[in-house]
């Protein structure tokens, strides 16, 4: 919890700022740029993200989406995110009939450390689509 009041700009973090986005798993160069980015502006838009995501308003949109028109959709599953299980994933994409493309190995910043991975993922759904008309 120290490194998101640090990084919604409430306090200084006392490893520091570059330190406490490194705690979170991220690269030294995007901890770094992210540093040097966070303002005012940074953590209200943290804070209401993370306001926002309580119960039971999570659930509502759970249900909500499950309620929706189906429509093709992807849910990326890296394996070793420690805030998003394989379980809730599966989970996930058995309710809304989601195809899933696992990142073995691959934690919350997928998209910085597997790129590659994750287009491939992304570029195999999408060829996997009928085309309308």
């Amino acid at each position: 919890l120290s490194h998101w009041w640090t990084l919604c700009g409430r306090r200084p973090h006392p490893v520091g700022e570059e330190a406490a986005y490194q705690g979170l798993g991220l690269p030294t160069d995007v901890a770094v740029s992210m540093a040097k980015a966070r303002g005012a502006d940074m953590g209200r838009c943290i804070l209401g993200l993370y306001r926002a995501a309580v119960q039971p308003f999570m659930a509502q949109l759970g249900d909500r989406l499950a309620a929706a028109e189906s429509r093709p959709s992807l849910i990326i599953d890296a394996t070793a995110d420690e805030y998003v299980s394989t379980d809730l994933v599966a989970a996930v994409a058995d309710r809304n009939g989601s195809t899933v493309h696992t990142l073995a190995d691959q934690g919350r910043w997928w998209m910085l450390s597997a790129p590659d991975l994750a287009a491939d993922g992304f570029t195999a759904f999408w060829n996997g689509l009928e085309t309308p008309g």
